[in-house]
């Protein structure tokens, strides 16, 4: 029997808000366009830890956005 690759909602998100801010860090998606906020809320429910460890590199990811936006005007 083959091993069915399955995932959890928690692993759905964590994904989906890693890769929103992967988007943030390179550049290719506004804070806006990576929609992570409903996730880190629904998150937050779910695993306060890893909701905590994820808005910290969100947060950072903001911060550097936000200094390269400054930067290209």
């Amino acid at each position: 029997m083959a091993h069915k690759n399955t995932h959890t909602f928690e692993d759905v998100l964590i994904k989906r808000i890693k890769a929103g801010i992967f988007g943030i860090r390179n550049s290719t998606k506004s804070p806006s366009e990576a929609g992570c906020g409903s996730l880190f809320t629904r998150l937050k429910t779910l695993n306060e830890p890893m909701y905590q460890e994820l808005l910290n590199d969100y947060k950072a990811a903001i911060n550097q956005y936000n200094l390269q936006d400054k930067s290209r005007h």
